[in-house]
């Protein structure tokens, strides 16, 4: 195999590209020597049920007819050949390969027998161009040397010399053309090396010389990287499909492609219309139809057929597999329904009674859908009345096999049930009674004058005597009837009742009638009660009763009524207000009951005024106040207690009565336990307690000093005024002055007065405001103003600080161009500065000079300690830096030698090396070197990587262990980009310059591949190849038959020294149906759950024996039911 092989599922993808037959090259050689050359060609088809062979009949082929190049010696052969029209040609499987070779120099290569009409049916036919399966035609094309060429029709025949002249190659560059016989003017196919150019020929190589072979790879034959040139005879493969890609292509185009088999429909032939029945068929997956629709449809998929009309139609049942279909068919016949006329008569019925219905259809049979609730004659139609409930009748005729029936609900309606009535049986005259009955929808009737019945029940006594009640329940046209006996009697007489009409709650008056051995009663209990002998009555609550007086004899009673009302006492609310009033002092009470009147029991020691309850305190003591409310004859009164309480005794206040905004003084009173407070704290506040008044705002406040006793409280009370603080503005001026050095600050607020927290520090003047710094340190200023006794005054800090001492500036006085001195002083906090920066520049913190241009400059460091500074300066000098150039990087091999170049100014040195600006070196690994220039004691430095190309290549084998005669494949990879150019042993691969190979591994060797790097760098790697002999025993059926009779029924892999297998199994259409990593599961024909078709499927097993060496079997199975 000279090329990985790719996921199978690829190829059957790339094969349903081809969509009609075709003759395409697949390898063509040169030989290995003189005229050794033969023509291997594919037929390329997809395979359908119906089409799996293409006819070649007459298919031409040639080498450079002059069209591909014109002119002489450009590989144009007198002729060409064409295949003959016989049937042999007439149908050639997709995918057969047929070899066509010189008979005159047969190439040796060709191990397979003369086979020229595929007896062995292995898809090959292999044949001289001396058979008689091969016309000859030594006459050229009609203008061959242009792109309108055409081949005849006539001349041809069978050759036994002289036959492969036409279409021999020349080495230098030729070509091979298929034409197709219904296009003589056209390539079908071509294949060029060396003449012409890729524009011309459908595949162009630039060279395939003596001794070279070029084949397809893959099943891309239009693409030119697919065709590989080789050497001759090691690349040859005459007869057989070139390995790898091109093998899995040419044998998916052997697959057959089958019409799945399809069962016969089963169910009924015949259905009425209007009707439905369901056909089945057993193969699953099938499509169903119907030829007359206009008779009878059919559900596609659940075959249920439903009658449309009286006709015939033929039921198709269609299973597709793939681009294959298989019908089965089915007659059905429709037959007409009888058409029945609507049902007349009553749709209702009573327990018990009859009614007959009828139908204008004759012929046809009555039936009851529910015989326990309504029964029917069969003929006749006559309906009885079995129980209530609901019942179809259904009237059907039949003729043939088909039936239609009409239907008619029929409601059989109960006889009510009645229930019994309940009730008083005897009433006065002129009084009623209800009576009841438990069933409702009734109607109510009296059978005599002395008793009348309203609607609702109601029996009202005329005259005295009996009657009979009836209640009558109709349901439907049903009715039953309840009965009941009722007497009237005659009237009694009750007097009249006397006694008080109205009473107050909680009082009691007795009522009279003459009528003795009655009974009394109140209607209204909640208002008031009363004895049922007596006649004694009690008021309860406020409202109207009516009392009765109830007189008795037989059934009759008779009643004498009297209203009594009931007054409530008033309802008085609690009072509300102090009960506490100081002695000359007034508070008011308060009741929220309107209407009422105020008094007190001790006006001596409080009085009230009765209507508006203003209570006066007259001197210490208690009283009860009283409010009291009248209604009626009723009244209530309400009590509350009040004391009078004498008032204390206060001194006056002492103290200061002015005080500054901000300030703060204390008020006294000898008076202990009092509380303090101000009428204007928007001027002044005091503590309520201790007296301290605080000033505010300028203003004028009275302070109160209040004591209490018990509800009780008297006051004494002091002016106070407060005076505002002058504003003083804020000072202005510098904050920070040099020790000896003086300024002045100033305040816009006049007539105050300065002065310093630190003389020591800074002193200042006390009227003109000029500080002189004293020593080092910290001092606050002060500015005092003085008005109405209340001063004020701003603060201004001001620091004093020490000029600071700047000692000589230290360090080196030349520095480089592009490099850096350090310079330092021993005062540290300064800044750096360069007066020249075009030629210097220096770092303001560390001091640190860079080197810009040759030239002098001048460095200045500067202290600052506050706004006081000092100076020192530091010349220096810039120097350049020397020219130096030096050689590119450079890239060699592991062990070469290579020399380093500088040039320039000054001193040259390369680091680690003898002196001499240029020096020759050898490293092992990538290494970067470093060469200096020096002048005026600077430096340049530059750098150079030699890279070394640690070229190493690395070559393995697997399986390694490996059993004879299975594939191994050697793969080579490096630590770097790399291409193989050789490997050995030479003849046992197949390329020179392919990175992996596959060879059948024949006995133990070792095998080494050379390669080279980018860079050109060679590096050689080996393996020695262990080759296991009689150990490969695994055989793979190419058919099973999952059919049950115990034959064959499970595909397995068989083998004595299998250890572990991956196996999968693919259908025709690349789908993955079984896989197993056992080798003692097998695969038993089904996918899914479901059984598959009959036909062929792909199988690939990659197995591992047990000497651990790794085998792959692929192949196809024939799956036989």
């Amino acid at each position: 195999m000279r090329k990985r092989i790719l996921p199978l599922l690829v190829f059957f993808l790339l094969a349903a590209n081809f969509a009609y037959s075709q003759l395409i090259l697949n390898e063509v050689s040169q030989g290995s020597s003189g005229t050794k050359e033969y023509f291997e060609f594919v037929v390329v088809g997809t395979r359908t049920c119906t089409d799996s062979t293409a006819d070649l009949r007459g298919w031409i082929i040639d080498d450079n007819n002059g069209w591909i190049q014109a002119g002489s010696g450009n590989g144009i052969a007198q002729g060409n050949i064409r295949f003959a029209n016989v049937s042999n040609w007439a149908k050639v499987p997709y995918g057969s390969v047929i070899l066509i070779y010189n008979p005159t120099d047969k190439n040796a290569s060709i191990t397979i027998a003369d086979d020229a009409t595929d007896a062995n049916h292995d898809y090959t036919y292999v044949l001289p161009t001396s058979s008689t399966y091969i016309e000859v035609n030594t006459a050229t094309p009609v203008s061959p040397s242009s792109a309108t060429f055409t081949y005849g029709t006539t001349g041809y025949a069978s050759r036994t010399t002289g036959s492969w002249d036409p279409v021999g190659l020349a080495n230098g560059g030729d070509g091979v053309i298929i034409v197709k016989p219904d296009n003589l003017s056209k390539a079908y196919f071509s294949f060029a090396f060396a003449i012409g150019s890729a524009a011309t020929a459908t595949i162009y190589k630039t060279s395939m010389a003596a001794q070279k072979n070029c084949y397809l790879s893959d099943a891309n034959y239009t693409t030119t990287a697919s065709w590989i040139v080789g050497d001759a005879p090691a690349n040859e493969t005459p007869g057989k499909p070139n390995g790898g890609d091109n093998t899995i292509w040419i044998n998916s185009m052997r697959v057959q492609v089958n019409p799945p088999t399809v069962g016969a429909i089963s169910g009924n032939n015949t259905v009425c219309a209007g009707a439905k029945t369901t056909l089945s068929n057993s193969t699953s997956g099938g499509v169903w139809s119907s030829s007359n629709t206009a008779a009878a449809t059919i559900d596609a998929s659940s075959g249920e057929v439903t009658g449309v009309a009286a006709g015939n139609t033929t039921i198709s049942y269609v299973v597709t597999s793939g681009t294959c279909s298989t019908t089965a068919t089915y007659a059905v016949t429709v037959t007409a329904t009888p058409t029945v006329a609507a049902i007349s008569g009553n749709n209702k019925v009573c327990e018990g009674a009859k009614t007959t219905l009828a139908d204008a259809t004759s012929g046809g049979v009555w039936s009851s859908s529910n015989t326990a609730v309504a029964t029917i004659d069969a003929s006749s139609g006559e309906v009885t009345g079995v129980a209530f409930g609901n019942a179809t009748i259904t009237y059907t005729v039949t003729s043939g096999s088909c039936s239609a029936s009409a239907t008619y609900a029929i409601t059989v309606q109960a006889l009510p049930t009645v229930d019994a009535i309940s009730g008083n049986n005897t009433l006065c005259v002129g009084s009623t009674t209800t009576l009841q009955n438990t069933t409702t929808g009734g109607t109510w009737s009296s059978n005599s004058a002395g008793a009348t019945i309203a609607s609702n029940g109601e029996v009202t006594g005329v005259t005295p005597g009996n009657a009979t009640i009836s209640y009558v329940v109709t349901s439907g046209t049903c009715s039953a009837t309840a009965t009941f006996s009722v007497t009237v009697q005659a009237l009694l007489t009750v007097g009249a009742i006397s006694g008080d009409n109205t009473i107050c709650v909680g009082s009691n008056a007795t009522l009279q009638s003459a009528t003795t051995g009655g009974v009394w009663s109140s209607g209204n209990t909640t208002v008031a009660t009363i004895d049922a002998s007596s006649g004694e009555v009690t008021g309860v609550a406020s409202g109207n009763a009516t009392i009765t007086y109830t007189v008795t004899s037989g059934s009759c009673t008779a009643s004498a009524t009297y209203a009594i009302s009931v007054q409530s006492l008033p309802t008085v609310a609690a009072i509300s207000g102090s009960q506490t009033v100081c002695v000359g002092s007034k508070t008011t009470l308060s009741n929220t009951t309107s209407g009422g009147v105020w008094s007190s029991d001790n006006t001596t020691a409080v009085t009230i005024d009765a209507s508006s309850g203003e209570v006066t305190g007259v001197a210490s003591g208690n009283a009860t106040i009283s409010y009291t409310v009248t209604s009626g004859s009723c009244s209530a009164t309400a009590t509350y207690a009040v004391t009078a309480q004498g008032l204390p005794v206060v001194d006056a206040v002492s103290g200061n009565n002015t005080v500054c905004v901000g300030a703060k003084t204390i008020l006294s009173n000898a008076t202990s336990g009092g509380a303090w407070s101000s009428d204007n704290t928007t001027a002044a506040t005091i503590d309520a307690s201790s007296g301290e008044v605080t000033g505010i705002a300028s203003g004028n406040a009275t302070i109160s000093y209040t004591v209490t006793s018990g509800t009780c409280s008297a006051t004494a009370t002091y002016a106070i005024t407060v005076n505002a603080k002058p504003v003083v503005q804020a000072i202005t001026g510098n904050d920070i002055i040099c020790v000896g050095s003086k300024t002045t600050l100033q305040n816009a607020t006049s007539g105050g007065t300065w002065s310093s927290s630190n003389t020591a520090a800074a002193s200042v003047d006390n009227t003109s405001g000029e500080v002189t710094g004293m020593t080092a340190g910290n001092a606050t200023i002060s500015y005092t103003v003085t008005s109405n006794g209340c001063s004020a005054k701003a603060t201004f800090n001001i620091t004093v600080k020490e000029v600071p001492v700047v000692p000589a500036i230290t360090g080196n006085n030349n520095v480089c161009a592009n490099e850096t001195t350090a310079l330092s002083n021993a005062t540290t906090g300064g800044t750096w500065s360069s007066g020249s920066t075009a030629i210097a520049t220096v770092n303001a913190t560390s001091g640190v000079v860079t080197g810009i241009a040759g030239g002098p400059a001048i460095i200045t460091y500067t202290v600052n300690n506050g706004g006081c500074q000092a100076s020192a300066n530091f010349s220096i000098t810039v120097n350049e830096a020397p020219a130096l150039t030096v050689s590119n990087n450079v890239t060699i091999c592991k062990g070469a030698a290579t020399t380093l170049q500088a040039s320039g100014a000054g001193t040259i040195q390369w680091q680690g090396q003898a002196a001499g600006n240029n020096v020759e070196v050898k490293p092992e690994a990538t290494t970067t070197y470093t060469v200096t220039a020096t002048s005026n004691g600077c430096t340049t430095t530059k750098q150079v990587t030699v890279s070394v190309d640690a070229f190493s290549m690395q070559l393995t084998a697997t399986p390694n262990p490996v059993a004879k005669g299975t594939y191994v494949a050697f793969a080579t990879s490096a630590n770097t980009s790399y291409s193989v150019t050789a490997w050995q042993p030479y003849t046992d691969f197949s390329s020179q310059i392919a990175n992996t190979q596959t060879i059948v591994a024949s006995d133990s060797k070792e095998y080494y591949a050379v390669g080279k790097s980018a860079n050109g760098c060679i590096d050689t790697a080996r393996v020695m190849l262990q080759v296991s002999v009689n150990e490969y025993d695994v055989f793979a059926p190419n058919f099973f038959s999952p059919n049950g009779d115990g034959k064959n029924d499970l595909y397995y892999i068989y083998g004595t020294v299998i250890n572990a297998i991956d196996l999968k199994i693919f259908n025709q259409w690349g789908e993955l149906v079984f896989a197993a990593k056992d080798k003692n599961v097998p695969w038993d024909g089904t996918f899914k759950g479901k059984q598959q078709p009959a036909g062929v499927y792909i199988f690939v097993a990659n197995i591992t024996l047990n000497n651990g060496a790794s085998v792959q079997k692929k192949g196809s199975i024939n799956l036989i039911r």
